[in-house]
């Protein structure tokens, strides 16, 4: 749905312009949405103000409206998108034009493109280097492609980008987008004529694209976390992602490429600033846990068309979390999620404690080298130490966390031998079969090793031994 034609959004988009001089009335710092003051001050650029008029329509309510606008379009919406976006608008727009009709003209104009983005950190690694993640790659920094790309695009860097070679970086590359053509935004004249080429270009124009491209590493953190999650949640490997966008002293490069009727174009981005700060992951050590993975448990990945796949992604997630709680020294934190993983995967209404010790003491008693009942008993006392936290604000020890993490590694490893055989169509008939086996060993009942493979049990001595665990 365009920006509204009302009086409202005339007025309101109309009287917002980027000044010099701070503002007495309502502004938002517009130079600072991209630029540190460290490096604003070392390029000699001054600040930039967005300022905009103090009436009944509130600047979140326009800026909902542009990014409800963008996402119609397929485009990268978020606040700074959309602050970057309003400040062109107004500065673009000439004063016999109406400023909605110029505002929607602006924001339906939108063009394909491809983002390389590359954050480079200041130790170096070895040529070599390379772990891919998913859509991220850890690697030794190599500036052919940027340089290629903006030389082919008509755009450069303002520093020699072989000076950054053989660093450490993590790279997101050929992320498909839609974005403004700012090519083609009717005014662009009217912007170099009152602020001069580089305060047009460092400002103005490249705020918009600076935001696109925080948007884009913003999500480098969630997507580390799907892709390491079977790795993390069976503590093989781990990443420290609560520290990933905390320390400064990285450049942030990016490159967007898109095709006008010119040719290629191009729009080169470098900042300074509050970055990454990666425990970088061994290329060996990975690589090991992943033959591992497949040669073992002939685990490569998780289905999402697969019903027991599902329940082993929710069950591996709050694995995750527990583990990074438990890296972190939050012994408490990591407890409950370690039991809230066997609650989702294991609990039944009404019995939660119970059936959670049955199935688990079930499927993994053999590769806890203990008897089925003393599996119970243990999972048992482990539940009551749960409620006493939970209830009485009773500490977990340190012992307790790792017989819990124990338990739950080995019912992940029987989770995935499950998933390779995929002869199971829901968790539910999955779950039917582990408590027959569970009435059979109370009864002490035999049970065929074949029909025990089934569900994840392995043969006697036959327990599975990971390559690596984070400690």
């Amino acid at each position: 749905m365009p920006v509204p034609t009302s009086p409202l959004f005339e007025r309101f988009i109309g009287e917002s312009r980027l000044v010099r001089d701070l503002p007495k009335g309502p502004h938002i710092e517009f130079s600072r949405l991209s630029l540190s003051p460290e490096v604003q001050k070392a390029r000699q650029l001054p600040n930039l103000y967005l300022s905009y008029p103090d009436m009944e329509l509130k600047l979140e309510s326009v800026l909902g409206v542009i990014q409800r606008e963008l996402v119609a379009n397929s485009s990268r919406a978020d606040r700074d998108i959309s602050i970057a976006l309003l400040g062109i608008i107004g500065e673009t727009r000439s004063p016999s034009d109406s400023a909605v009709e110029h505002a929607n003209r602006c924001l339906s104009n939108v063009i394909h493109a491809n983002l390389h983005l590359s954050i480079v950190l200041p130790h170096t690694v070895r040529p070599s280097y390379n772990v891919q993640l998913g859509d991220i790659c850890f690697r030794s920094f190599d500036p052919q492609q940027f340089l290629y790309w903006s030389k082919k695009g008509k755009c450069g860097y303002p520093i020699e980008l072989s000076a950054l070679r053989g660093r450490f970086s993590v790279n997101r590359n050929n992320i498909a987008l839609k974005i403004v053509n700012l090519d083609l935004i009717q005014g662009g004249e009217h912007v170099l004529r009152r602020w001069g080429q580089e305060i047009a270009t460092a400002l103005i124009w490249d705020q918009y694209y600076q935001a696109i491209f925080r948007s884009a590493a913003m999500e480098i953190p969630r997507l580390l976390r799907e892709a390491l999650l079977i790795l993390e949640a069976g503590a093989l490997v781990h990443v420290d992602d609560e520290s990933l966008l905390s320390l400064p002293l990285n450049n942030q490069i990016g490159l967007f490429t898109w095709q006008n009727a010119q040719g290629p174009r191009g729009w080169a981005l470098l900042a300074e600033q509050t970055g990454l700060n990666l425990n970088t992951p061994p290329e060996d050590t990975v690589n090991k846990c992943r033959e591992w993975l497949l040669k073992v448990m002939r685990h490569r990945e998780l289905c999402p068309t697969k019903h027991l796949d599902n329940s082993i992604r929710n069950y591996a997630r709050f694995m995750q979390l527990a583990q990074h709680h438990r890296l972190n020294k939050r012994a408490n934190e990591a407890f409950l999620h370690f039991v809230i993983a066997l609650d989702l995967l294991f609990g039944t209404d009404g019995r939660l404690g119970d059936s959670v010790s049955l199935r688990s003491a079930a499927l993994i008693h053999r590769q806890m080298r203990a008897t089925f009942s003393d599996q119970t008993d243990k999972l048992k006392e482990l539940y009551r130490k749960r409620s006493k936290y939970v209830h009485e604000g009773v500490h977990v020890a340190a012992k307790d966390v790792r017989e819990i993490e124990q338990i739950c590694l080995a019912v992940l490893w029987s989770l995935l031998s499950v998933s390779a055989q995929d002869i199971y169509q829901s968790i539910l008939e999955w779950l039917q079969q582990v408590d027959f086996a569970a009435a059979a060993f109370n009864a002490n009942r035999p049970i065929s090793e074949n029909d025990l493979a089934k569900i994840g049990i392995p043969g006697i001595n036959e327990y599975p031994i990971p390559p690596n665990h984070v400690d």
